[in-house]
């Protein structure tokens, strides 16, 4: 239960501004971003920020944490905010601690980064409205107080080097009860950004590569077992960044042939399946990226008396067909 359940409208905060480290323009960003999270935290919540007065245009010093404890006794404040502001290269980063005056006893705290300046508003928004609960500014942005730094971040992939891509794939297709089959594959993706749009021409055989540990590999009894598909999906990738996972759906058109074996069968079996899987997708917007990815088709015909589920799993690399300046 956070601490903020407990407050009254008669108890108070003392906050003696953020401290400023490698910030330019310190004493206007300090008295600013201070006084903001000062009314964004009024503003949400039921109680009172105390700073300290200060001229405009002077840094106000950090304040030794034993002297803020003092200090906010004699505001007669229930609760001391300690906080900073540290620019490293051009990212900024807020941290807060929040600590009971009688006991000094942290309660609360949370950082979050942004790009200096254009993200200050944004950030100290978010902290106002979640001050004191549970919930992190980090995991609660919206549309209207989204940072710079992580629409960069995020939204990068809306500049593609690429969006078609030509990809190789390398796995196995096991056909349960039945056998485990290498699988080669050929892949076409059309990236437009919130999904991707996927067809593929997919072989797997269990004898694939049997003539090389074979002599005679084609009279032996090794019951020979194939899979042919094409299929069209499309994939759902779950954030909007460079490495993401997804997930993927689709329709098969395949075949299933088993031949030979102990007892000796021949069967085929043709038609549709549907598909479902999830993956992991290395390197969206660049010109060449990697997918490591597993699934399961059902299929909606028989193959002799049954019909067989394949579980399939594969390593693509993929290659774009043409690159675009961003």
């Amino acid at each position: 239960m956070g601490f903020s359940k407990n407050i009254t409208a008669q108890e108070k905060i003392y906050f003696p501004y953020f401290e400023m480290i490698n910030v330019q323009d310190a004493a206007a960003i300090q008295l600013s971003t201070s006084k903001l999270l000062k009314t964004y935290i009024e503003e949400n919540h039921n109680y009172t920020v105390i700073v300290p007065r200060n001229e405009e245009g002077i840094v106000f010093p950090k304040e030794d944490f034993l002297k803020s404890i003092e200090n906010a006794k004699q505001q007669g404040a229930n609760y001391l905010l300690v906080a900073e502001i540290n620019n490293i290269g051009k990212l900024a980063i807020l941290s807060m601690s929040l600590f009971e005056v009688s006991t000094g006893n942290k309660i609360w705290s949370d950082l979050i980064k942004g790009l200096p300046l254009d993200d200050y508003d944004p950030v100290l928004s978010r902290v106002g409205r979640n001050f004191g609960t549970s919930v992190k500014a980090n995991d609660d942005a919206d549309i209207y107080d989204a940072t710079a730094y992580e629409q960069q971040r995020e939204m990068k992939l809306l500049n593609f080097q690429a969006n078609h891509f030509t990809g190789l794939e390398l796995g196995g297709n096991y056909l349960f009860n039945e056998t485990l089959n290498t699988k080669l594959g050929l892949n076409f993706y059309y990236d437009i950004s919130s999904v991707i749009l996927h067809m593929e021409f997919e072989y797997s055989s269990n004898a694939m590569f049997n003539f090389l540990i074979l002599d005679d590999w084609k009279n032996s009894d090794v019951r020979k077992n194939r899979t042919g598909n094409f299929v069209m999906g499309v994939s759902f990738p779950f954030t909007k960044t460079k490495n993401t996972f997804y997930a993927e759906t689709g329709l098969e058109l395949g075949i299933v042939s088993m031949k030979g074996g102990n007892p000796n069968i021949d069967v085929k079996g043709s038609g549709l399946g549907i598909s479902a899987g999830v993956g992991y997708l290395i390197g969206r917007n660049s010109t060449s990226n990697f997918r490591f990815q597993t699934g399961l088709t059902i299929p909606t015909y028989r193959v002799g008396n049954q019909y067989i589920p394949i579980l399939k799993f594969g390593i693509i690399t993929s290659f774009a067909n043409s690159a675009k300046r961003k």
